[in-house]
């Protein structure tokens, strides 16, 4: 149970409603937000659970707390926690509800021992204050700079680091479940697929990363031989060179995740799957040259609209066979 490690007045509080099925990365923006307003207010912030979805997870959705990848001691000279277990014995009533669009200025004066934040899109907790308050975004940047491994995960991340001989780099190739995604609105995601084969990552690649070099591949990639066309110029290393990586993908793949992060930030260079919004909070190279959502330009609007022409089009082609078929067996 995570106790408060900041000594002050721990009479108010803060917390957000709203539990995301998402990944790590994605809720540890949300939580840098939390961190910056408790800080900002002066509240004590209570932690949420890391609520993490199933489909990047072999199938098996987790509620875990944030202590079981995370080392929360990283804050304490910056905000007061309190973990959501400890947070429910307390007997408080004095509560007062605020929705998303508030900004954090105006509870500075707010006398309620908690604040509860209510988001309508859970998922985009990040966003909100930020967009309403400058000061939260640069206080929440530099919570998110302070984020850490626990030390069980640098342990996991040790024996590769050791393997590599601390000369290295790294490339991120997520294909699993955007591969899927990327074919059916092609149009956001140009060459995804060929810039994520071992060819395109090369060719990407070799500008800064020069033939010779120890690579380590952090991929969701299936294909246990996927990646081999590249040992041609680089040593090659993913999960599967690891036994206790092997076994932690299979029972706690976010685990899995969060050892080969703390990996990455111990490698010479480290190349992200995007040039925005990348699961690493600092690096200069990315795989792709567009960002985690896509390109937004005239020209992909104007094919997203040309598709979903298309498929009206066909749908209403299959409407018409279908009722033909119809009648044509209604007649005979």
């Amino acid at each position: 149970m995570t106790k408060s490690i900041k000594t002050f007045d721990q009479k108010y509080y803060l917390q957000y409603k709203g539990e995301p099925w998402t990944g790590t990365s994605h809720q540890l923006y949300n939580l840098s937000v939390l961190l910056a307003e408790a800080s900002i207010l002066k509240r004590v912030a209570v932690l949420p659970h890391l609520t993490l979805a199933g489909h990047h997870n072999q199938g098996k959705a987790i509620r875990v707390p944030l202590s079981t990848y995370f080392d929360l001691s990283v804050f304490e000279h910056e905000v007061a926690l309190i973990s959501i277990e400890e947070f429910e014995h307390l007997p408080l009533k004095d509560q007062e509800w605020v929705d998303e669009k508030l900004p954090t200025k105006a509870l500075q004066n707010r006398t309620a021992h908690l604040i509860i934040r209510e988001f309508t899109n859970p998922s985009d907790v990040f966003s909100a204050p930020m967009k309403s308050d400058p000061a939260v975004e640069a206080v929440a940047s530099r919570m998110r700079s302070l984020i850490a491994p626990n030390q069980k995960v640098r342990d996991a991340a040790a024996v590769a680091i050791q393997t590599l001989k601390g000369n290295f780099d790294v490339v991120h190739v997520r294909r699993g479940d955007l591969l899927e995604y990327a074919k059916q609105e092609w149009w956001r995601f140009p060459g995804f697929d060929r810039r994520t084969q071992p060819q395109g990552i090369r060719q990407r690649i070799a500008p800064w990363i020069e033939t010779g070099r120890t690579l380590y591949i952090m991929t969701d990639e299936l294909q246990p031989h996927f990646f081999d066309p590249l040992k041609a110029w680089y040593t090659i290393y993913t999960f599967r060179n690891f036994p206790t990586f092997v076994q932690l993908k299979e029972e706690d793949n976010y685990l899995l995740y969060e050892v080969e992060k703390h990996i990455a930030s111990q490698a010479r260079i480290q190349v992200e799957m995007f040039s925005r919004y990348g699961q690493n909070v600092n690096f200069k190279y990315s795989l792709l040259d567009y960002p985690r959502w896509g390109i937004d330009t005239p020209t992909s609007r104007r094919l997203k609209r040309l598709m979903q022409t298309v498929n009206d089009i066909k749908s209403i082609v299959k409407r018409q066979i279908l009722e033909r078929m119809r009648r044509l067996i209604s007649h005979n």
